[in-house]
């Protein structure tokens, strides 16, 4: 039980009222006498929709709105005194008309194990019209685990504008009448003063983030430090890559906190990644990652776990059915999509590409680059090798190429020029000088090897670590029984989910169908569609069926 706060003496009142289907009254009333008007805004979702400038008369301004000049769903109504200090908040909703309407059949009620269930599946707007719809799927077993499907619609509507768990959010779209619209009207009363922080929005202040959105990959955070004085290294070029045939380099030049940010791209799956500073300028920095997660965790104490009896079996009969899975049909289980990703390296294609294997084969790599790499010059001071490389024009670039083994920076040509030119399969070359984040090359020299080879990476002495990158998009497995052989199969199957996909597309007409098989396991199974259509309008179905 919590205390309501105390009324204060002075302020604003903020009312609002229905005044048929189409229209609302807005008042606003107050008793501090120095008051002679106020403003009036209201946005929905953030898109504003009414800015007004309201006089006060007695005390007390009016304002009718028109609910097509709002949009559908929560708005929010905002009364600001004459200094601009926000005095008043309450939300206002309006149901939504344009729905999406999924409608699915099932091709029997009942169904006997290892059998196919074909379902059908249209998608219309609220007039009946057939829309392409893109949707989701998932088809499992019925139990009392207690398990709540979330309507997208209900989602996108009402929660996910407002605070805490709403109890049944659906009633307030299924049901239509006078005591549903004072419910919610009730609902959004007590949900005021959540959006912004007016202050900071007012004073024009941006906010912070010490986690910064993720569009197209992860960001990789690192930090540099001077070893000799343990103080972050500003104004420092760093370097990420990942060993491999698929060249994969990042860089990042360090603030004055010595902070470091790396934004890859399609970096899919576990990796090793390197980490190094340019060695030739100065070997003082030390560069390490730091941890992705967050280190705040709540203070206050979970609930005691208790499940009933009831709950405890069919968690048991879970875990003894994911371990037969497991053990039958593991690998099947652990299949994934290949990404779609650009496999050419950062300079796109080479100025030149040296197969090794159709020129002649040479023992060391000094006899492979005076040969016939004709764009890469090799010098030679007393025990130090240097690489020069000439650009289009044949000018001499003045400083060394940017040379990379299987994709990772390689600054000392010694090391290239030792290295057994039989295990390099292929040498590219790009002869520009060539700009990338914050780097400059004076060209490009990749060696690429037929296998991996960490010795070189031994020698060059970095920070190597294992990093996870995006996850695939792993591939749900759904046996077939089309066969008598496949029917009869002694393979257990406990699967309680029977089929999920999240690309279930229907096609000009609004129509699709999805196929699948039951397993050994009986009882109730429950289909979940939902899904959008093209101009947004979101909608769910849900049918069933039973397997004896």
């Amino acid at each position: 039980m919590r205390e309501l706060p105390k009324t204060l003496e002075q302020g604003y009142v903020l009312r609002v009222n229905n005044i048929n289907e189409s229209q609302f009254r807005v008042s606003i009333s107050t008793n501090i006498k120095s008051a002679e008007f106020v403003y009036l805004f209201v946005h929905t979702r953030q898109i504003p929709k009414i800015e007004k400038k309201l006089l006060l008369t007695n005390g007390v301004a009016e304002l009718v709105i028109d609910k097509n000049n709002l949009g559908e769903g929560i708005s929010h109504i905002t009364v600001f005194n004459s200094e601009t200090m926000p005095v008043c908040e309450r939300l206002f909703f309006i149901r939504p008309t344009q729905k999406l309407i999924i409608q699915s059949s099932v091709d029997g009620s009942q169904f006997t194990s290892r059998k196919k269930v074909r379902i059908t599946v249209s998608s219309v707007d609220e007039l009946k019209r057939s829309v392409p719809a893109d949707m989701s799927i998932s088809i499992y077993r019925s139990d009392s685990l207690g398990i709540q499907n979330a309507d997208i619609d209900n989602y996108f509507w009402l929660t996910s504008e407002l605070k805490g768990n709403i109890e049944s959010p659906a009633y307030y779209f299924s049901e239509v009448g006078p005591e549903v619209d004072e419910a919610i009207d009730n609902l959004m009363l007590t949900h005021g003063w959540r959006r912004f922080t007016w202050k900071d929005v007012l004073q024009r202040r941006k906010p912070t983030y010490p986690f910064v959105p993720e569009y197209k990959g992860h960001i990789i955070y690192g930090k540099v430090t001077n070893t000799k004085t343990g103080l972050p290294a500003a104004n420092v070029l760093t370097y990420l890559s990942v060993p491999g045939s698929r060249v994969q380099l990042y860089s990042s030049r360090s603030d004055p906190a010595g902070s470091v940010r790396f934004y890859t791209k399609d970096f899919f799956g576990p990796n090793e990644i390197v980490l190094q500073t340019d060695n030739r300028t100065d070997t003082t920095y030390k560069l390490e990652i730091i941890s992705p997660f967050s280190n705040k965790f709540p203070t206050g104490s979970l609930p005691f776990f208790d499940l009933s009896q009831n709950v405890k079996n069919l968690l048991t009969d879970y875990s003894v059915s994911m371990q037969v899975q497991n053990n039958f049909i593991g690998e099947k289980l652990k299949q994934f999509y290949t990404p779609v990703v650009d496999t050419n390296a950062f300079f796109g294609n080479p100025d030149k590409e040296y197969l090794l294997d159709n020129y002649t084969r040479f023992s060391t790599m000094e006899e492979v680059l005076r040969e016939y790499v004709y764009e890469v010059l090799v010098r030679r001071q007393k025990e130090n090798f240097h690489l020069i490389m000439a650009d289009a024009d044949n000018k001499i670039f003045l400083n060394d190429p940017f040379t990379l083994f299987n994709g990772v920076p390689v600054f000392d040509p010694n090391k290239l020029i030792k290295y057994d030119p039989l295990k390099v399969k292929k040498i590219d070359i790009v002869k520009r000088k060539y700009f990338y984040g914050p780097l400059i090359f004076n060209g490009i020299v990749n060696f690429t090897t037929y296998s991996p080879d960490p010795s070189m990476l031994a020698e060059l002495d970095p920070v190597i670590m294992e990093y996870e990158g995006l996850q695939y998009q792993r591939e749900f497995y759904s046996p077939v029984y089309e066969t008598q052989e496949e029917i009869s199969s002694r393979l257990p199957d406990f699967r309680n989910v029977l089929y999920w996909s999240p690309g279930v597309q229907t096609d000009a007409q609004g129509k699709t169908e999805i196929d699948c098989f039951t397993s050994d396991l009986k009882g109730k199974f429950i289909i979940v569609l939902q899904g959008m259509s093209t101009d947004g309008r979101a909608g769910e179905k849900s049918i069933s069926f039973e397997v004896r």
